[in-house]
């Protein structure tokens, strides 16, 4: 503890990492997991999805975010919870909102592309977890330090919420659809295979 600065974004990033990549990869082997809000609304956008199954997996996320951040409250002491903000995701002062916003939804563009490339098209290597944990490495590293590479709303909703810290949020919104959505436009209009046997409303294998 005592960390500020850049220090403390790589202390928080590998944090993060090490809490979200084993169970991303272990997630990844079962049908029907997403990867996030972003993702999911992509998934969604690209008729690979249903629209129940997604507003579930959506109300799923958000709780279960909210859950995470106060059993962090409950378990921790007071001062070593407030000082993290019980995980909200924090902007470096270096950034102006738009770049944060602009290193988000790249960030988003690069997990989404990950997800497409390897658990939804037909023709990618049958990677997927590994190849989606990798890129999520790559983004917490390079985001970590700048905007907490949150890439997902209901990573940055839940701690916001428990802390009411609010600050710059609305860039772990808006990053992220619009990093997701280029990715889905990107996909669905250009690089996947056309007749890919797949029919709407039928969960990706991740």
């Amino acid at each position: 503890t005592g960390l500020r600065g850049p220090q403390e974004g790589r202390s928080r990033t590998v944090i993060h990492w090490n809490a979200r990549v084993p169970a991303s990869y272990r997630r990844s082997v079962r049908r029907g997991d997403t990867r996030g809000i972003i993702v999911l609304v992509q998934l969604w956008l690209a008729k690979k999805i249903d629209t129940r199954s997604g507003a579930l997996y959506v109300l799923t996320q958000v709780a279960a975010g909210v859950v995470a951040a106060l059993s962090v409250r409950w378990l921790f002491p007071a001062g070593a919870g407030a000082f993290a903000g019980y995980g909200v995701p924090r902007l470096s002062g270096t950034l102006t909102g738009t770049e944060a916003l602009v290193v988000e939804a790249l960030l988003t563009l690069f997990l989404v592309s990950a997800v497409f490339g390897t658990a939804v098209s037909p023709a990618g290597p049958k990677v997927g977890g590994f190849a989606i944990g990798l890129v999520l490495l790559f983004a917490l590293l390079a985001g970590g330090p700048l905007t907490g590479a949150a890439v997902n709303p209901a990573r940055a909703f839940g701690p916001a919420l428990v802390a009411q810290e609010w600050h710059g949020h609305y860039v772990f919104w808006a990053g992220p659809l619009l990093g997701g959505a280029a990715a889905a436009v990107l996909w669905a209009g250009l690089l996947l295979p056309r007749s890919n046997g797949r029919k709407a409303g039928k969960r990706p294998d991740l």
